[in-house]
């Protein structure tokens, strides 16, 4: 009931009578005098009267927060904390309640740990310092100004959500909110947004000017720089503001090269320059000169460790105005191993390189980095010790091996025995055995490679997910009667059966590209596993290689006798309840592609008299039966066998409407209508069908589901036979459906 008057009392602010009875409700006692003690219906009673007294309830949160008890209030786990922020969020539009209102919104955020992504308010608050859609009608300079102020805040961290606020002013693409910009009956827009271009030209300016006064504070600078220089793009084309950037540029070049704001004017001129203004496409190529590194340093973690996606921003295009991807991309591998090579002449800067580099998640240019420095003529078994150094060195979680991949990739082509002693002695290396199986893999997989694989398996030193580095290209060339012993080996570890399967199907993919004929022992091999794997576990890519591996072992009359015998094995886990039929629909897709024959044989023919067997019912998730993509000319060979038997068998299982899912339905199927016509005894192939016309499962209105089914099923009254007749009839006239329609 309070929740009820509550919203209706929130349409009411200019009544005197509402504000007084809201202000009673705020007092301690009151339905949410205390913020802490109310659950998410009084937050929500909050949330509805706030537009009647902004002021007092602000002034309420505002007393909570410092309040004994505010550390529970700004608790990231507490389950109301968003509804708070979203009042504040509110209460913000207000100039005159802007400033509070955001630093109580900012301290809600200071208390989240970095890169919360459950009930984290950080996006609320980055939006009141957006351009657009920021739900503020705040001026810009004030928004700037609160900003400014947050970095000398003591009472919170704010300096960590000043710097959010700071990324939000320069922020110049894609706008976009969370929130509503409804409250109450009081008249709301998106808040303050530009009327002109110089009002867009004076915001960047500003925000510009703003990061690189607030960067003159020494432990503000560093974050000032990597901020700035990451927002460049959106901005360049602005003429007006090219004075702001040059002087930024000129004030953060005091500090050694700027190669984050070089990456970012390299991406614009690569992408923008075309819709430019000649003298901004002139300003911006003397900014691209000045900012261009050249120290070998700032070089590498340029090209090695920021390169993306294609490397446009980093190399120049051909000549004769090739623009690809791939020409680009392969030109930035020679320069990144080139840097390689200089690097290796260059001790000093290695040493201060290669930590940074083998402890970046994503260092796109890692690898070529590492063939230029086994191609560089240093002494490899000397920068492979320093790669186990630096390796041991770095927190476990972060240790990135893909230097060393490039390094021993080259090495295994010109100098296999040192690669050998390398990757021998990295057996019982406790740094480098985590990454060894994908060392192994890079440098490639012969016998002796399988042999040490196999050693560190018996040794109990690799787990199941080591391994899974071997389900890619590197499994080529591997013979194929050591990898039958490999796969085995890996198929006895935990979870070790799906791994096995991946580096299989891999195997095989690989085999058939290359036209190289696969050893029959591996399509037995296959067999075995997909008898023994886990069907139960679910996994999108998983899931796809143990259905591409069922076609490549199954496939002509090699795989008849292994399709039988799975088929065979999931009607044994599907009476274990092991497994749901539903979880089975990849396998059966993939034995109805290769063996339908025989899958029809297993699957109808198997339990006759078992009706309601869970293989025959559709699955939840597509509404179709396991034999939706069986073709149609199989369905009738197979059925015109003994059509006595076999068609009221397949009754069971076929699709009655067409349509993927359930209440998408097309009209009746093409397969059951034309059933009907070659079923011998029509009444027994429809007696299978009986009920089908109210769906297990659904979306939407099911009345009007009810009521277009029925309509399909109009041209069957018109059947020459009765008993076509007769089933449209009763099936139309079923008990409780007309009331249902």
């Amino acid at each position: 009931m309070q929740k009820s008057i509550s919203r209706r009392l929130g349409y009411l602010h200019d009544s005197q009578d509402a504000v007084a009875t809201v202000g009673r409700w705020l007092q301690t006692g009151g339905p949410v005098g205390d913020l802490l003690c109310g659950d998410d219906e009084a937050l929500q009673i909050l949330k509805n009267i706030a537009p009647v007294a902004p002021e007092a309830v602000l002034s309420k949160i505002e007393q909570a927060i410092a309040g004994t008890d505010g550390p529970i209030v700004l608790d990231p786990r507490r389950a109301g904390r968003w509804q708070i922020a979203v009042i504040l969020k509110s209460l913000a539009y207000d100039p005159q309640l802007f400033d509070r209102a955001a630093i109580a919104l900012a301290k809600l955020v200071a208390s989240e740990a970095a890169n919360e992504n459950q009930n984290s308010v950080e996006g609320l608050f980055e939006e009141l310092f957006h351009l657009y859609l920021s739900g503020t009608q705040a001026s810009p300079a004030q928004r700037r100004q609160l900003v400014e102020s947050m970095f000398a805040r003591t009472d919170f961290e704010g300096k960590s959500c000043g710097e959010i606020a700071v990324a939000a002013l320069l922020k110049s693409q894609m706008f976009s909110s969370t929130s509503s910009f409804d409250f109450g009956a009081r008249p709301r827009d998106f808040g303050w947004h530009p009327s002109t271009h110089s009002n867009i030209w004076s915001w960047f300016s500003e925000a510009i000017d703003l990061a690189v006064k607030l960067g003159l504070e020494p432990t503000q600078r560093l974050a000032m720089r990597r901020m700035l220089g990451g927002a460049l793009r959106g901005i360049l084309d602005i003429e007006a503001c090219l004075d702001s950037i040059e002087a930024a540029v000129a004030e953060f070049l005091k500090d050694g090269e700027w190669s984050e704001a070089w990456l970012t004017v390299g991406s614009a001129m690569r992408f923008d320059q075309a819709e430019w203004r000649p003298a901004v496409q002139q300003r911006v190529l003397n900014l691209e000169a000045r900012l261009r590194p050249t120290d070998p340093l700032n070089l590498a973690r340029v090209y090695v460790i920021e390169a993306r996606g294609s490397g446009y921003s980093l190399v120049d295009a051909e000549e004769d105005g090739t623009d690809s991807p791939s020409a680009a991309w392969e030109r930035l591998k020679v320069k990144v191993e080139e840097l390689g090579q200089e690097l290796a002449t260059l001790p000093d800067v290695l040493s201060s390189f290669l930590p940074e580099v083998m402890v970046e998640r994503q260092a796109p240019g890692a690898f070529e980095f590492g063939r230029g420095l086994a191609n560089s003529g240093a002494g490899r078994s000397e920068i492979w010790d320093q790669f186990r150094r630096v390796l041991d060195g770095l927190p476990v979680g972060r240790r990135n091996a893909s230097v060393m991949g490039g390094f021993i990739s080259v090495i295994a082509k010109d100098d296999s025995e040192l690669a050998a002693t390398l990757l021998e002695a990295s057996m019982e290396d406790h740094a480098i055995l985590p990454h060894f199986v994908y060392l192994q893999g890079v440098a490639g997989i012969d016998s002796a490679a399988i042999g040490r694989l196999r050693q560190l398996i018996r040794d109990h030193k690799l787990e199941a997910h080591n391994l899974y580095a071997l389900a890619n290209g590197h499994v080529a060339s591997a013979p194929q009667s050591d990898l039958c012993d490999l796969l085995r080996d890996i198929a006895t570890l935990e979870h070790g059966t799906d791994t096995a399967i991946e580096i299989l199907q891999m195997a095989i993919f690989c085999h058939k590209s290359d036209s190289v004929e696969t050893d029959s022992r591996l399509f037995d091999l296959g067999n075995q596993l997909l008898m023994q794997a886990d069907y139960g576990r679910d996994g999108g890519m998983r899931e796809y290689r143990t259905q591409e591996t069922k076609k490549a072992c199954y496939a002509g009359p090699r795989g008849e006798a292994g399709a039988a015998e799975l088929c065979r094995h999931m009607f044994a886990l599907i009476d274990k309840r092991t497994v749901y039929s539903f979880q089975l629909d990849h396998v059966i897709d993939a034995l109805f592609e290769v063996q339908p024959t025989v899958t029809l044989d297993e699957l109808l023919l198997t339990n006759i008299e078992d009706v309601d067997h869970p293989i025959f019912g559709n699955s939840p998730m597509s509404g179709q039966g396991p034999l939706g993509k069986v073709d149609d000319a199989v369905l009738w060979a197979w059925a015109d066998v003994d059509p006595a038997v076999r068609y009221p068998i397949l009754s069971r299982t076929l699709d009655l409407f067409a349509g993927e899912r359930y209440g998408d339905d097309k009209g009746l199927s093409d397969t059951f209508v034309e059933a009907i016509e070659r079923a011998p005894d029509r009444a027994a192939f429809l007696d299978n069908f009986g009920g089908l016309l109210s769906p297990s499962g659904w979306s939407g209105n099911l009345s009007a589901i009810l009521d277009r089914r029925a309509e399909f099923l109009m041209p069957l009254l018109e059947h020459s036979d009765p008993a076509v007749v007769g089933w449209a009839t009763e099936e139309r006239n079923a008990p409780g459906l007309p009331e249902a329609i």
